[in-house]
């Protein structure tokens, strides 16, 4: 079984992954991701759904922009889970171009060991919720930064996670004989900008932002 995530299992990810940002070279790693690189002020901006962060090099310290640079609002700041994420995604990324094809989690490298666990926590629940009533899907995800797409199903919203991850929710319309349906989708290039566990972070988080239908960054990414 793998291990619960912890707060100090999450703070020893984070300075693993800051640690990694620091071995490469700032413009090569903004031209890979897609970021802006501000040599000036040592800093990375890059968007998150409909977010601006600001990533600070080499600390690696992250803020979204707007907040104070020390924790945001109040006494509260990004998720450890969500700084690991952009802090992966900026050393991470290959630069590969996107293929405009779409893959299921199962499809990613080690995704259909997990993929149970990922329909039955990130898929099901937005059928569950949304499949009724697609456009309280729509107004929530636009929102948080989602857009309408011809796609497949009865409605697709695309989300740009990062600047090269390309998230694509897909519903199915229920009736009172077929229940509704719902699948995540990625650009199959995915692999080469996220780690499997970081790509299942993207559905969950997204997931719960639909849910909710407000960009709630300060719960906790368990």
């Amino acid at each position: 079984m793998a291990e619960e995530p912890t707060p100090n299992n999450y703070r020893i990810a984070l300075n693993h992954s800051q640690e990694r940002l620091r071995q490469h070279e700032p413009t090569e790693m903004a031209a890979r991701a897609g970021v802006q690189w501000d040599g000036d002020r040592g800093l990375f901006h890059m968007a998150l759904c409909n977010l601006s962060l600001a990533l600070e090099y080499p600390s690696g310290k992250i803020w979204v922009v707007g907040d104070d640079e020390d924790g945001g609002t109040g006494s509260e700041g990004l998720t450890t889970g969500l700084k690991i994420m952009a802090t992966n995604y900026l050393w991470y990324s290959k630069g590969t171009p996107l293929s405009h094809q779409y893959v299921t989690f199962k499809d990613v490298p080690g995704g259909h060991l997990f993929y149970p666990a990922f329909h039955r926590s990130a898929i099901k629940p937005i059928a569950e919720t949304f499949s009724g009533s697609l456009a309280a899907f729509e107004r929530a995800a636009t929102s948080i930064g989602g857009t309408p797409v011809e796609f497949s199903g009865d409605l697709s919203v695309l989300f740009w996670f990062f600047p090269m991850v390309p998230v694509i929710y897909v519903l199915w319309q229920g009736d009172d004989e077929v229940s509704g349906n719902a699948n995540i989708l990625f650009d199959a290039t995915i692999a080469d900008y996220m780690i499997t566990e970081d790509i299942a972070g993207i559905a969950w988080l997204t997931k719960r932002l639909l849910r909710n239908t407000t960009l709630d960054i300060f719960d906790p990414l368990l």
